[in-house]
């Protein structure tokens, strides 16, 4: 009779192929379920971690998307727009005279409290400053002028000849209007430091 040759080790105790814990805490199913936990707890940290990179991304265009667009909106919002018009009078009574009972322009509070600022409303957020100083005298170009419109021109030219004040269209024919080429009705004077003013039947 043939004697078959088993090593010690194979003879004398047997092979196991899950962890070796006490008998009453581990078994093939529970090594399974640890297994299968081990493989979620892994591919849970992945898929963590690759939404953290596409959260990141995320956020890091969405923070390249709002600094361009506040750049934008600054830039839009940043435009300069028209607060006053500041001219030199010699004698700032006359002036305020003029302003208010010829052009009836409205007075409004100035900052300086003294005798050589007179401020005026000339429309929405705008502002006329009329201020007392040694004025050079120079001629007045018609060319540069500020402009007014009003409802009725034909009513002005009455108003201005109560006060004598001298108007006529753009070559300075007396008590002539302008015809502008959209059909605006136009007339130039000057006030009492020479600077001219235009008035118009513009909507």
């Amino acid at each position: 009779m043939r004697t078959i040759f088993q090593p010690a080790s194979l003879s004398r105790k047997k092979i196991r192929w899950w962890p070796a814990t006490t008998p009453n805490s581990i078994t093939p199913s529970s090594c399974l379920c640890n297994c299968y936990t081990n493989f979620h707890l892994r591919s849970s940290a992945f898929l963590y971690l690759a939404c953290m990179k596409k959260t990141n991304l995320l956020i890091l265009i969405l923070l390249l998307f709002a600094l361009t667009f506040s750049g934008i909106c600054y830039g839009q919002d940043n435009k300069p727009t028209m607060n006053h018009v500041a001219i030199c009078a010699k004698d700032l009574k006359r002036s305020v005279a003029f302003y208010s009972d010829v052009m009836e322009l409205t007075k409004i509070p100035n900052p300086f409290h003294d005798t050589v600022h007179q401020w005026f409303a000339i429309g929405p957020s705008n502002a006329l400053h009329v201020i007392q100083a040694g004025c050079p005298t120079v001629v007045h170009d018609i060319n540069n002028h500020l402009c007014f419109s009003v409802p009725s021109i034909e009513d002005f030219m009455k108003h201005l000849d109560k006060f004598d004040v001298k108007y006529g269209d753009w070559n300075g024919h007396l008590k002539k209007t302008q015809l502008r080429t959209d059909g605006v009705i136009q007339i130039y004077f000057q006030d009492p430091d020479g600077y001219w003013i235009e008035v118009n039947n513009a909507k």
